[in-house]
């Protein structure tokens, strides 16, 4: 028999990962092959200014020594530092805000963006936009899918957007699912969106196979 092979939420392996201890190992070997990956893609004419984006645990930012280990990795693989987003939830502030923000200001000094991930549920702050070194809003995806439907989120997401934008932050709308959730968050002036509505979740080696097609069109 062949083993059956496809791609495991996130939500099932970060949870085992941290319990056993190996969501730092692991999280270095995820940084290293997104830089490796980006990389063999910038090859390709029209992607030299592809950025990545690179999830991080509360675990793996409070370990010893992270930012040395993300600037290793940079170094191993003649990263720019600037194409380079480490995304994170509210769940990092939580355990110790201190030892939190002398690790987002390490990073922030290698050079590398900080994404906050779904703003806007949980243990959302408005304190945390204004106490720690964030790039990037990530507008949860539970706002999104009411737009249209919800005039609360309406106004949630665009005051987000306001505030992200007057504090010099890009915001991007996560969880777009269809083109009436695209127009509203265009119209509502987010700089950057994801979701099934573009692509779903796929292996590196389905992006080459795009790209490679796109550059043969």
């Amino acid at each position: 028999m062949h083993p059956i092979r496809g791609i495991v939420a996130p939500d099932t392996v970060i949870p085992l990962a941290e319990q056993s201890g190996l969501i730092i190992e692991i999280g270095r070997w995820v940084l290293m092959q997104a830089c490796v990956d980006l990389h063999r893609w910038q090859r390709h004419a029209d992607y030299r200014g592809l950025e990545i984006s690179v999830n991080i645990s509360a675990p793996q930012l409070m370990a010893p020594d992270f930012a040395a280990t993300v600037a290793e990795v940079l170094t191993e693989t003649r990263t720019d530092p600037k194409l380079v987003t480490l995304e994170m939830t509210e769940s990092v502030f939580i355990q110790d805000s201190d030892r939190a923000l002398i690790v987002l200001n390490d990073l922030k000094r290698l050079g590398v963006k900080l994404a906050l991930d779904d703003f806007g549920t949980g243990y959302s702050s408005l304190s945390y936009l204004k106490q720690f070194p964030v790039n990037v809003v990530k507008i949860d995806r539970a706002f999104i899918a009411d737009l249209g439907t919800e005039p609360t989120s309406r106004l949630i997401v665009s005051a987000i957007v306001r505030l992200a934008h007057s504090l010099e932050m890009t915001v991007v709308a996560e969880g777009i699912e269809s083109a009436h959730q695209y127009d509203e968050v265009v119209a509502l002036d987010c700089d950057s969106y994801q979701g099934y509505f573009f692509a779903r979740p796929a292996p590196a080696e389905a992006l080459d196979t795009l790209m490679a097609v796109a550059a043969t069109a």
